[in-house]
């Protein structure tokens, strides 16, 4: 399972890095991006809440789930 999980990590990464390259996007923006980010455009705001929601619902609802049968294990 492991295995499955690290091939499908860098499946991801090699299609981000394809896909960047053939985007071809300034790098002064990219990195001027990843430090004061900016939010420009219709549907900008919905889209970082979105991207919020999808990063953080997995692992609330995780510890929703694990909290408990922690808690009453003896």
């Amino acid at each position: 399972m492991e295995l499955l999980i690290t091939i499908l990590v860098f499946v991801m990464a090699g299609c981000f890095f394809a896909e960047m390259s053939y985007v071809n996007p300034p790098a002064s923006g990219v990195l001027k991006g990843m430090f004061v980010p900016k939010l420009a455009g219709e549907g900008a705001v919905a889209d970082a809440i979105a991207l919020l929601g999808a990063l953080i619902m997995p692992y609330y609802f995780f510890s929703y789930i694990t909290c408990p049968s922690l808690i009453f294990i003896k």
